[in-house]
């Protein structure tokens, strides 16, 4: 006769799985624990402050100012006023269907110039995608915003 193996359920990915696959007293399966770890670090002020320096030229210092600033909750957009608390709420409710509700921006005021102090600022990435490359002005997409948020029943006393 084969001994049966333990198994449990991770409430995460919902599968049944060996219990082998589980750290002690845990409810979440090591893969899917891993995963959640990796999403929790690329979301922190340093993970955010490196891909500035890679990805946008931005030196160190200037990277890590940047980076603590789109990490702090009562940040809002330059543009809407959305601000990062509502906007993380936002996102727990399931609101963030499309992914239109990530993290902030730095969106760069003259598109084709570099990322420098006085060229960049702290946009939601809702504005950020709208404005494009400059196609409109700052009043064209906040009216443009505004109806979207308001289409879906928020006004703009909520968002201020």
């Amino acid at each position: 006769m084969v001994p049966q193996q333990e198994t449990k359920a991770c409430r995460r990915c919902q599968k049944v799985k060996p219990v082998e696959g589980f750290e002690k007293q845990r409810r979440v399966c090591r893969k899917c624990r891993g995963s959640y770890r990796w999403l929790s670090w690329r979301g922190s002020p340093g993970a955010i402050a490196k891909d500035l320096r890679n990805h946008h030229g931005i030196e160190r210092e200037a990277a890590r100012r940047w980076a603590t600033k789109l990490c702090d909750p009562y940040t809002r957009c330059s543009i809407c006023g959305l601000n990062e608390r509502l906007r993380r709420t936002l996102v727990q409710e399931g609101w963030d269907s499309n992914h239109i509700l990530q993290r902030f921006h730095l969106d760069r005021i003259q598109p084709g110039g570099a990322y420098t102090e006085s060229n960049i600022r702290i946009c939601c990435s809702l504005c950020n995608v709208t404005r494009g490359a400059a196609q409109y002005k700052d009043e064209e997409v906040l009216f443009l915003v505004t109806k979207w948020w308001e289409f879906r029943g928020f006004t703009s006393k909520e968002l201020w």
